[in-house]
């Protein structure tokens, strides 16, 4: 039987309580004790369960035995963010496990206030004899709350102009209307 070295899948994670764990892409399950003892697994896998965001996975394989070695899988999602009082880091509904944030990060989403943020959580693992080794790149960034600017709702730029521009073409086209339907006649009076 012939291997391909590696395989990409993209796809959403779901939670299956009656196995205990994630299904990912319809195709592969992560038990919930695997995510409870690698968190940068719970980082990827377990976030966008929780936020209903995709994944996406590429998974390596030793073509002589079909064993995997290795893997990159990546996460992106935004929602309010805050930090937890245990260090856990919070965006919408997705828990970041503390063991994978940093201090900028974690300064970050303490910051945040429950505004918006965004995050790209990377984790490359790597399978051997020895098990599994997990890396896990968290980045975090807050959103530019763009609404509003000393309190005051902001304008398009011109958006006054424009208004102004667009009522003066339709009164222009409604007073000229007759001219385009032909020729106005009066009713002659009876």
């Amino acid at each position: 039987m012939d291997f391909a070295s590696q395989g990409t899948l993209t796809g959403a994670v779901v939670v299956d309580s009656g196995l205990g764990g994630l299904v990912f892409d319809e195709r592969i399950f992560i038990p919930t004790f695997i995510t409870d003892a690698y968190p940068g697994l719970a980082a990827v896998f377990t976030t966008s369960a929780a936020v209903h965001t995709n994944v996406t996975a590429t998974f390596f394989v030793d073509t002589s035995t079909g064993q995997f070695t290795g893997f990159g899988a990546e996460a992106k999602f935004c929602g309010a963010g805050d930090l937890a009082g245990n260090g856990d880091g919070r965006v919408g509904a997705a828990v970041i496990p503390a063991a994978v944030l940093d201090q900028s990060d974690s300064a970050t989403l303490a910051d945040a206030n429950h505004q918006q943020v965004c995050a790209d959580i990377t984790s490359l693992g790597s399978i051997d004899s020895e098990g599994l080794v997990i890396d896990t790149d968290v980045q975090i960034a807050a959103v530019p709350n763009t609404a509003t600017a000393g309190g005051q709702p902001l304008r398009p730029v011109g958006g006054d102009i424009l208004g102004l521009i667009a009522s003066f073409v339709l009164v222009m086209i409604c007073r000229g209307a007759p001219s385009f339907l032909g020729p106005h006649r009066r009713r002659p009076n009876r």
